[in-house]
């Protein structure tokens, strides 16, 4: 007797078929969307910079960029052609992503839709048709503003900071299911965790939530005093690091490791642990008296989990304050630990705008810097990886250290009941549940890291032992 098993490829494909209708069948009724007045945190700090967005491919050595009169220009470091990406629909663009574990799609967020554009890397044409791009829109999903692929490349996220509804795409099909939830506004912030295992979606009020991707549940942290600026994952997907706006502080949650019977469990720390604080402090260096520290405005870690590039805006009031990118060296093995090591800032006049980590460098990290001029800097942190694999198979809870203390800062989580398949309930108010263990931690005498005790580590991009050689 003859037995034919289905190939791998094609149970993979079986699998997510399945999920996606099963994820269709339960989809929850709609809501009212929001109408108040937003402002777009993430638009505000690359007004009057000519680059909108940039994004590395995942695999290869190109990158996309968006400009100003929102265009898209390619560029590949195998050829000189560069293709201009224009299209009627391509207003007002605000994010670009590749789709994983492909050559060709780009996806962009516009004002009424998401475009994605499949290109073809042996093309020499440098302005390719508006027919390639497909065009995804849904009803009152505008504007969208930010995007996520699953590392898988299978789905694709778009986000509205003004429809209470993500949409989670099957880009083959051009068909969405809605991830609705009660109360918070939009999602201004999108970022899918490396291990494709959760997703960390912002919101414009102060709650933010992390979804787990099997079954699209949800966790909730509402008692944060600002909205979320921005958040980043380690390369397991074991913590999340964030940032609040009003705040000049470093947020670390940290998951579980995910087994069979937390199916619908996202697993996150009921408190958020501030490990840096980046408060504004002022120090004598060569060139005279420097003044730094600030919010931070934008967040990356490398695919090493080694390096932890952050944009720190200083108060606009305070005078002699200065936009710079902080550099911190990473560890999450046996514990975690997050310790300053430089910082980066442009040519008088320029702002740091966006930052990225190239997604496959192989002699340490290569942070691309975009200014406020117009330039983009590609700049190589060489330094011999201490994990070897990218990915840290441990997952270890944030324990005192003398190199990197740190303090509890009480931020519930919430369990959102039923997540977004489940049958309708009722509007979820936020509220303050009962203290939970740990709450009492501050008093612990351990101490955030905190930007004054930067001052003998800090210096210019050139400084020895920093192992950093800017070139534009």
């Amino acid at each position: 007797m003859c037995v034919c098993y289905p190939k791998p490829r094609e149970k993979q494909l079986l699998f997510h078929r399945r999920l996606w209708n099963r994820l269709r069948s339960m989809g929850a009724p709609a809501l009212p969307r929001c109408r108040e007045p937003l402002t777009l945190p993430r638009a505000s700090p690359r007004a009057g910079c000519s680059i909108r967005a940039f994004s590395w491919h995942p695999h290869t050595s190109k990158f996309a960029v968006a400009l100003l009169d929102d265009s898209i220009r390619v560029y590949n470091s195998s050829s000189a052609t560069i293709p201009s990406l224009k299209h009627r629909l391509q207003r007002n663009v605000a994010a670009v992503a590749w789709k994983p574990l492909c050559a060709s799609i780009l996806a962009v967020a516009c004002q009424s839709c998401v475009l994605l554009w499949h290109l073809d890397p042996t093309s020499l044409s440098t302005r390719p048709s508006s027919g390639c791009a497909q065009v995804l829109c849904y009803p009152g999903h505008s504007p969208v503003t930010s995007l996520a692929w699953a590392p898988s490349g299978d789905l694709l996220l778009s986000a509205s900071p003004v429809d209470t509804a993500m949409l989670v795409w099957d880009v083959s099909t051009e068909t969405c299911v809605q991830l609705q939830w009660f109360g918070g506004g939009g999602v201004t912030y999108l970022a899918w965790s490396p291990d494709g295992s959760k997703v960390l979606a912002a919101t414009p009020s102060a709650v933010f939530r992390v979804w787990e991707a099997q079954m699209w549940t949800c966790e909730r942290w509402p008692t944060i005093t600002g909205r979320c600026q921005t958040g980043c994952w380690s390369p397991d997907g074991s913590r999340l690091l964030f940032t609040v706006l009003g705040e000049s502080v470093i947020y670390s949650l940290s998951f579980s490791e995910y087994r069979g019977e937390m199916q619908g469990q996202v697993g996150g720390s009921k408190t958020a642990s501030i490990m840096a604080d980046l408060s504004e402090t002022t120090f004598e260096t060569l060139h005279g008296e420097e003044r730094v520290g600030g919010e931070v405005h934008s967040m990356v870690w490398d695919p090493t989990g080694e390096r932890l590039a952050a944009i720190i805006r200083g108060s606009p009031d305070a005078p002699g304050t200065q936009t710079i990118i902080a550099l911190f060296r990473t560890r999450n093995s046996p514990v975690f630990e997050l310790l300053p090591c430089g910082f980066l800032r442009g040519e008088r006049g320029a702002q740091p705008q966006l930052i990225a980590f190239h997604p496959c460098f192989q002699s340490g990290a290569l942070l691309t810097v975009c200014w406020s001029t117009g330039t983009i800097s590609h700049i190589p942190l060489f330094f011999i990886s201490a994990h070897g694999p990218c990915a840290s198979p441990s997952r270890s809870p944030v324990l005192p250290s003398a190199s990197a203390s740190v303090r509890e800062q009480p931020l519930f989580s919430e369990l959102d009941e039923g997540g977004a398949w489940g049958p309708p309930t009722l509007p979820h108010q936020p509220h303050i549940p009962s203290p939970v263990q740990g709450r009492g931690a501050a008093s612990t005498g351990y101490e955030p890291l905190r930007c004054g005790a930067w001052c003998g580590a800090w210096g210019s991009a050139g400084a020895p032992g920093l192992g950093l050689r800017a070139r534009c």
